[in-house]
């Protein structure tokens, strides 16, 4: 078993734990204990993924690059809204900016497929096939004629297209970071709270045992 199946079945079983386990002890208390509280925060958490479920599609992107030791670092804190608020202007904040290209992520992803298409298209050879495709209901020198007319037009689309294809790129490559920091926040914040977890359900145990002496 290599590390990266250990640690996705110690995550599901410590998940399991929460639900069951802590489920049950908070049923028999009526206190609002701080393990009740952490499993509130953690079915919180449990929430947030489902409600966003283009993290799946980053986990299986992180997954399949095997560049999860990578990014389980220490956390490292989200630029807040208070640091933006200062000197605010009609122009769009960096962190609105971030919310905005988070929103269009399924047009972006579409859009950067459909591009990727487009770009592979060999614009000569489709001419080529035009000029040498004889069809006897149409008149394809007469197409091709209007074509070389048109070179030098249908040349500047092209080279702006494959710009337009690069900048693109770009802007789907920082989506792909943004999406990679926040999901090390998260999954940070999850490790952290299975530890406190752990450490929680340890020191009530011993209480425990102390009590009964």
């Amino acid at each position: 078993m290599d590390q990266y199946t250990y640690k996705e079945l110690d995550g599901r079983i410590n998940g399991l734990e929460l639900q069951l386990g802590i489920d049950n002890e908070i049923k028999k208390s009526s206190n609002d204990t701080v393990i009740s509280q952490l499993t509130k925060i953690q079915k919180k958490l449990n929430k947030f993924y489902d409600s966003n479920a283009e993290l799946e599609t980053l986990n299986r992107i992180i997954s399949d690059l095997q560049i999860w030791d990578k990014i389980k670092q220490s956390p490292t804190e989200l630029p807040s809204n208070k640091s933006t608020d200062k000197g605010v202007s009609n122009e769009l904040t960096i962190d609105m900016k971030q919310k905005l290209v988070l929103m269009k992520y399924p047009a972006i992803k579409e859009a950067y497929n459909n591009l990727i298409q487009l770009s592979n298209m060999d614009i000569p050879k489709l001419i080529n096939y035009i000029e040498t495709s004889q069809d006897k209901s149409h008149n394809f020198n007469s197409d091709n004629y209007e074509l070389l007319q048109r070179k030098q037009i249908i040349q500047d689309i092209t080279n702006n297209f494959h710009l337009l294809v690069m900048k693109n790129m770009i802007v789907f490559e920082k989506y792909l970071n943004l999406m990679v920091r926040e999901n090390k926040y998260w999954v940070s914040i999850d490790e952290q709270v299975q530890a406190l977890r752990r450490k929680l359900l340890k020191v009530e145990n011993n209480r425990n045992v102390q009590n009964k002496y």
